[in-house]
């Protein structure tokens, strides 16, 4: 357990470094893409994706458009809007849905990270943006059915061991966005 604790401390001191000031101008313009959705039940599509992100307040206020294009599901247009709060540290952020559903997000490393739950399903999701590229990710899988639950073998000074519940990932939606604007 020493040792956990140790390479947490490491880990969370380390995270300064890793922390940077997020540049909205470096991601501003059109990005268009392939999504590739997949999951455990073997339903695997792919999907056209248009991104556009855009600066709606100075320093504070972002807006991203997502379109979904599909010639077996049509098109969806879905819009998300990133906030900083004014009080708040510079990694921390918000991203607002505009339905009523507002969920925190941590930027480091170039890239927005969420982590949230909706009815009994973990969702995972990270946005980078790499070389004119943004590479959006997202993948989850139920709460409800852990797929193991297990005990660490007592370890260190103390003798303690901890508990570790495994839950499997059951979908998977990714894309490669390359700027076009």
């Amino acid at each position: 357990m020493k040792a956990v604790w140790i390479l947490s401390f490491v880990f969370f001191s380390s995270l300064h470094v890793l922390c940077q000031e997020f540049n909205a101008q470096e991601w501003i313009g059109k990005y268009a893409g392939i999504m590739q959705l997949t999951n455990t039940t073997g339903m695997n599509d792919e999907v056209t994706v248009e991104f556009e992100f855009k600066e709606v307040t100075k320093d504070s206020v972002w807006t991203y458009r997502m379109c979904y294009k599909s010639e077996k599901y049509g098109e969806m247009v879905k819009d998300y809007r990133i906030i900083q709060p004014a009080d708040s540290l510079s990694n921390n952020f918000k991203l607002d849905e505009l339905d009523g559903i507002i969920i925190d997000m941590t930027y480091f490393n170039n890239t927005f990270f969420s982590l949230f739950e909706v009815l009994g399903t973990i969702h995972t999701c990270s946005m980078a943006l790499e070389n004119d590229t943004i590479r959006f990710e997202m993948f989850g899988g139920s709460l409800l059915q852990p797929t193991s639950i297990t005990s660490s073998i007592p370890e260190g000074d103390d003798n303690e061991s901890f508990k570790v519940t495994s839950y499997k990932p059951t979908y998977q939606q990714k894309v490669n966005l390359k700027r076009i604007e």
